[in-house]
C-alpha cells in the first residue's frame, strides 16, 4: 500500500507543481527581498524599526525601550501582575 501511495504522489507531482508554483512565487520573491533587507541593513537601523513595527502592530506599550545604566538601549517586554506565574523548577 505504501508503494502504491508513493507512485500515486509521483504521478500527480507535475500537475501539483503546475498549480502551486505560480501561486507561491510571489511569496518566494517577498521572502528573498526580506532576507536581502535584513542582511544588508545595519543593526542600529533594523532594531528600532522592528521595535516600531511591533508597537504599531499591537498599539500597546508592552514592548518598551529602557535605557540601561551603561547607556545602551534594550527592548524589554513588560509583564502584567496578573500574568506572572511562580517560577518552575
Amino acid at each position: 500500500m505504501t508503494v502504491s501511495m508513493g507512485h500515486g504522489f509521483l504521478a500527480i507531482e507535475d500537475t501539483v507543481k503546475l498549480v502551486l508554483n505560480p501561486l507561491t512565487q510571489p511569496q518566494s520573491w517577498m521572502l528573498e527581498g526580506a532576507l536581502f533587507a535584513f542582511t544588508t541593513t545595519p543593526w542600529w537601523i533594523l532594531i528600532p524599526l522592528l521595535i516600531l513595527a511591533a508597537w504599531a502592530a499591537t498599539r500597546k506599550i508592552g514592548v518598551v525601550i529602557v535605557a540601561r545604566h551603561d547607556g545602551a538601549l534594550t527592548a524589554v517586554h513588560k509583564v502584567s501582575q496578573s500574568s506572572r506565574a511562580s517560577p518552575r523548577l
